[in-house]
């Protein structure tokens, strides 16, 4: 008959096509049920189980492949651990899951579930935290090799930012946009990528600050003074908006916004003004940018773009790190540009205004990149530069991870991997891969338990 019971461990059942089989247990309250097949153990549901209740008993150790003396391996805590799956924690599968293993899929994480997904980097986590609550400390640097997971550190940093009430911007650099070398390219990711909680975009953020003011919020500001004051009296045309946000010319509203390799203190100017509009207008606790790929900057076409790139980025630092010297350095003409007489830093020719709007600027940034010269640039542009070095997630850490995505799937799917297979596949796509590419061995797990789920009867070697 079909089950409307459950089913008790032990017991004989069949199944419409995979045959008769014995139970090795159960989950979900009698949902689903750990089946040896006569080729295969698999989560069946108990409705496509048929069971005779009088064919109760214990399962006969040789049937299931192994010798009847063979011991079972023990936890630390001497509980007896079999090869099946075993839930750490109950999960009810839903949205979220559903969201986390499609994304796992393609080896990211979505961004609302990325501090649940984090795993083995307790330290680091609480160094990024308490940096973020740092007013002194307006720059980070995050060092790493490939694939150790500097971008999955920058969007849980992102995350927890936006949950405490800042605006962040995450942008990656672009090697073939060459977008350190012209400042202009970064604004407009910067800008693109921009999230003001409880408002929305960048365009929205200056129309609440309009609203939240009696007056002009920022008027003597060179760019943004007069954008405000056009939004105020309604006229900003759409070619206005598209100058604010970098992806079109430059208007009368706007002035000169250039797109050349001098440009770092037009656009870190616009930067520290809209720094200052979150936090003393919007009341946002600050606006945090977050670059990734920092070390792409160095294939540029030319030698002189990296110089300008790296004169960009320390303007960047020194203008969230509120250098009183930005203010107002003597500007002197130099061999091929303009520069600060004190600071050294590259400004345009045709708008010598300075980096920094005000003091506090409300910027903080973090710059994420590979071991290399980019280090040693950042201490010799601030000496007290904060640095974050991270190393590859630990084998342990990535266990624990694959288990919990093992159980998920499991939870969604109804196919999971043993314990003892998740520890040995784990290892196997650590060694083919390498301990540097955590997301790619994310991938493969996830795609090995969709050869599971579709190809029951195959053995994973067929893949692997």
């Amino acid at each position: 008959m079909s089950v409307t019971a459950e089913i008790p461990v032990g017991s004989r059942v069949r199944h419409r096509l995979m045959g008769p089989g014995d139970v090795l247990a159960t989950r979900y309250r009698g949902y689903e049920y750990w089946v040896q097949f006569k080729a295969v153990k698999a989560w069946v549901r108990g409705g496509e189980l048929i069971w005779d209740p009088p064919a109760v008993g214990k399962v006969d150790p040789s049937r299931l492949g192994r010798p009847a003396s063979r011991s079972m391996p023990v936890d630390s805590d001497g509980a007896l651990r079999n090869s099946i799956p075993r839930a750490v924690r109950k999960i009810e599968a839903g949205h979220a899951e559903r969201a986390v293993i499609e994304s796992f899929r393609l080896g990211t994480v979505p961004d609302a579930y990325v501090e649940q997904w984090t795993e083995g980097r307790d330290d680091e986590l609480a160094h990024l935290r308490h940096w973020l609550s740092d007013q002194a400390d307006g720059s980070l640097l995050i060092e790493g090799a490939y694939g150790s997971g500097k971008s999955h550190l920058l969007q849980t940093l992102r995350a927890r930012a936006l949950s405490e009430g800042w605006a962040v911007s995450y942008s990656h650099l672009d090697a073939g946009e060459e977008s350190a070398a012209f400042s202009k390219r970064l604004y407009r990711q910067i800008a693109r990528g921009l999230d003001v909680p409880g408002i929305g975009k960048l365009e929205h953020a200056l129309l609440a600050a309009v609203d939240a003011s009696t007056e002009n919020p920022a008027p003597d500001h060179p760019i943004l003074g007069n954008v405000l004051d056009r939004i105020r009296r309604g006229t900003m045309r759409p070619d206005d908006w598209e100058a604010v946000l970098g992806t079109g010319e430059a208007t009368a509203v706007t002035g000169f916004l250039p797109d050349f390799t001098t440009s770092a203190n037009v656009y870190c100017n616009l930067l520290s003004g809209l720094g200052y509009v979150m936090t003393e207008v919007l009341g946002k606790r600050g606006m945090l940018i977050l670059v990734d790929e920092v070390e792409t900057a160095s294939a540029c076409l030319y030698r002189f773009h990296f110089t300008r790139a790296q004169s960009f980025f320390r303007g960047l630092t020194l203008t969230a790190s509120d250098d009183p010297a930005l203010l107002d350095e003597t500007i002197e003409k130099g061999k091929n540009s303009y520069v600060g007489a004190t600071t050294g830093l590259i400004y345009a020719g045709h708008r010598k205004i300075p980096y920094l709007y005000r003091i506090p600027s409300g910027l903080k940034v973090v710059l994420a990149t590979t071991p290399g010269p980019m280090r040693g640039q950042y201490k010799e542009w601030r000496s007290e530069q904060s640095v974050l070095e991270i190393d590859t997630l630990r084998p342990r850490a990535l266990r624990t991870l694959m288990e919990r995505l093992n159980q998920t799937y499991g939870a969604l799917h109804g196919v999971s991997f043993p314990e003892l297979t998740v520890t040995a596949l784990t290892a196997k796509l650590l060694d083919r891969f390498g301990g540097l590419a955590t997301r790619r061995v994310i991938k493969a797990f996830v795609e090995c338990l969709d050869f599971r789920r579709f190809n029951p009867g195959q053995p994973l070697k067929d893949i692997l």
